[in-house]
């Protein structure tokens, strides 16, 4: 039986088998030109770059050789060029194959795209060029609820999207006292608004309030150009914050997504519990 681990996460630590070579029944260091009909897989997210050489579980596991290596638009970034590990000591045992990958974490933020990603040694190279799709930028405001009289309340905040497509986003906002207290939360995006649930903690004083939104466009990457015999973007993985209701990972939002810019828009509005002193 033979198991191959893709690497769909963050690395994975090995056993590297070191009789593993040439000579070896269960596979070993090989030019990259002899790797069979390999894909480069990308998983492009808020956790960073995940590039993984897959190759289909034949008769060997492939490494590659000392002299590989990985570039992004041209710089160099490590490369793990693969392991074997062996889980019996006999030839017909079972071994774990955990193949090349490049991991990126965080991805480099001064490294503009599209990106080029490419896994080559001196007998060939193979690559990948990606990219963001494009966003919608939305505007918030001016509309906010005016009153706030509990802090069970939610707040609503108008938005007025482009016509011809959304982009999922996560909105968060910070609303601060007349005392000057802050307190962050996450808003509920839809159509027309956005809703924050409770808001405000018990207890601030009336008054005035001042809202800091800030709206995050999340963007899903595309293949631009393959120059292998496959490549593929993976749309999968943890949603981790990005959320249309908190807790929730909700419809339209990729959990294979990044942010690809953000906004921040400052709005006013009032806090007057029907009781006198703090809202409770």
């Amino acid at each position: 039986m033979r198991l191959i681990n893709l690497v769909t996460g963050s690395a994975l630590a090995v056993i590297l088998f070191v009789g593993a070579g040439c000579g070896s029944p269960h596979g070993g260091p090989v030019p990259l030109s002899e790797f069979p009909s390999p894909t480069l897989t990308v998983k492009y997210d808020a956790g960073g770059l995940l590039a993984t050489l897959v190759y289909p579980d034949i008769a060997r596991c492939d490494l590659l050789n000392d002299d590989a290596y990985a570039t992004l638009n041209g710089q160099s970034v490590p490369l793990f060029r693969g392991s074997v590990q062996v889980l019996q000591n006999d030839d017909d045992g079972s071994v774990i194959c955990t193949q090349p990958y490049v991991l990126l974490d965080p991805f480099p933020s001064d490294v503009a795209p599209p990106w080029t990603l490419e896994i080559g040694d001196p007998s060939e190279v193979l690559s990948v060029t990606f990219a963001p799709n494009s966003i919608s930028p939305f505007t918030v405001g001016p509309g906010i609820t005016p009153v706030l009289t509990s802090s069970n309340d939610n707040l609503t905040v108008q938005i007025q999207r482009p016509s011809g497509g959304s982009t999922p986003v996560l909105a968060q906002s910070t609303l601060t006292s007349a005392d000057g207290r802050s307190w962050p939360s996450v808003g509920a995006v839809g159509d027309s608004s956005i809703v924050f649930g409770e808001p405000i903690p018990p207890g601030w004083p009336n008054g005035s309030i001042t809202a800091q939104i800030e709206i995050e466009y999340l963007a899903t990457a595309y293949v631009v150009d393959c120059q292998a015999p496959k490549c593929s973007i993976v749309q999968e993985g943890d949603c981790g914050p990005w959320s249309t209701v908190p807790g929730d990972p909700g419809p339209g939002v990729p959990c294979a997504g990044v942010v690809i810019s953000s906004t921040t828009t400052v709005l006013s509005t009032e806090l007057a519990c029907t009781l006198n002193g703090p809202c409770n």
